[in-house]
């Protein structure tokens, strides 16, 4: 693999506006890069950490847990908060999950979030059994892409750390909790044909958060992987038409007072 495959993404921008953009479980910030260009070229400052244990093997990825995944994401939002005045969190599949759990933390902080594919749980039984099975079957094959378009890549691994998947399975746990202290605009994307993630973890999100500007836009032609997808342009126009919304009314609502 490439090494540029693992690097971070920071793009610079023309306002004063940033996207903290977060990819999933097992991938890299080349899983996203497309979604993060096309944010950039709205004028925003968008960074893509690449999320602790990422990038490498199983091996690697056996070494981390969710607290270095969200010490990643703090690190990387504390960063853009440096260069910017206002922020947006979008995360992709488990970096739905690292997003929301921000938003729990620094309600303050963050004016909204986009969330593709989004992951706060999984009833699967290999998912369910993951802490039993780690010291017997410490990794299994990666299923790989889950793409309409060939040789689109959603993982740097070739097969998946249990252990990790563990941490996994407990951090969702922790960001379902407390999905209702979330009341910030959400734009919300799912893949109806999703081999991944179930698009019923969308909805579940719709229902628990407390915000009362929820929107959801459902691809019907691509996978799980939307920005590496045939909707990655939608997906990116439905983005920045979403940022500059909730701008609008936040503008809208500091003249009114």
């Amino acid at each position: 693999m490439k090494p540029e495959f693992y690097e971070p993404i920071m793009l610079g921008g023309s306002n004063k506006v940033g996207v903290l953009l977060i990819h999933g479980f097992t991938g890299t910030p080349k899983s996203v890069e497309p979604w993060a260009y096309g944010l950039n070229s709205a004028g925003f400052t968008v960074h893509v950490p690449r999320l602790a244990g990422h990038g490498s093997d199983w091996r690697e990825m056996r070494k981390s847990h969710w607290g270095q995944w969200l010490d990643s994401v703090d690190e990387a939002l504390k960063n853009l908060a440096e260069n910017v005045d206002e922020i947006f969190v979008a995360g992709f599949s488990m970096g739905g999950a690292l997003a929301l759990r921000l938003a729990e933390i620094y309600p303050e902080r963050i004016l909204g979030l986009l969330l593709l594919n989004p992951t706060i749980y999984d009833n699967h039984i290999r998912m369910k059994l993951s802490k039993v099975l780690a010291p017997i079957i410490p990794s299994l094959k990666s299923e790989g892409t889950d793409v309409a378009k060939p040789g689109a890549l959603i993982t740097s691994q070739q097969r998946i750390s249990l252990h990790a998947a563990n941490s996994l399975h407990k951090f969702r746990n922790i960001v379902r909790k407390e999905l209702s202290s979330i009341n910030m605009p959400i734009k919300i994307f799912l893949s109806r044909q999703d081999h991944v993630v179930p698009p019923s973890n969308g909805l579940l999100i719709a229902n628990s958060v407390s915000s009362e500007n929820v929107e959801i836009t459902y691809f019907s032609r691509s996978y799980h992987v939307v920005a590496l997808d045939y909707e990655a342009e939608e997906l990116i126009n439905e983005s920045n038409a979403f940022i500059g919304r909730v701008l609008e009314q936040i503008n809208e609502n500091s003249l009114n007072v």
